[in-house]
């Protein structure tokens, strides 16, 4: 199905984000991210060494595909067990926003 283009753009969008594994491949998992317009990213760009990345995370992020629940303490238990995982996160979601493929 094609989509089509609007100017109102949906408020989420679903990506796939590989998800470094210590001595392992990626894992891709699938996340529903909140869609952000340019200024409102310009913001959160210049304040990220500010934010501890569970915000940040909170605030891109509207839900995943996995067995755990999608809750504050979920998202900060990931954070903390894989390091990488929340700049790879934002990574994926800023290029998706750019229009980055």
């Amino acid at each position: 199905m094609t989509k089509k283009f609007s100017l109102t753009p949906d408020p989420h969008f679903n990506l796939n984000v590989g998800l470094p594994l210590p001595g392992a491949d990626p894992v891709d998992v699938r996340f529903t991210f909140n869609h952000r317009g340019l200024k409102e990213l310009a913001r959160m760009t210049d304040e990220l060494p500010k934010r501890p990345a569970v915000d940040v995370l909170m605030d891109i992020l509207h839900g995943w595909e996995l067995e755990d629940d999608f809750t504050r303490e979920n998202v900060e238990r990931l954070a903390q067990s894989y390091p990488a995982a929340p700049t790879v996160i934002w990574n994926a979601y800023f290029d998706a926003l750019m229009g980055v493929r």
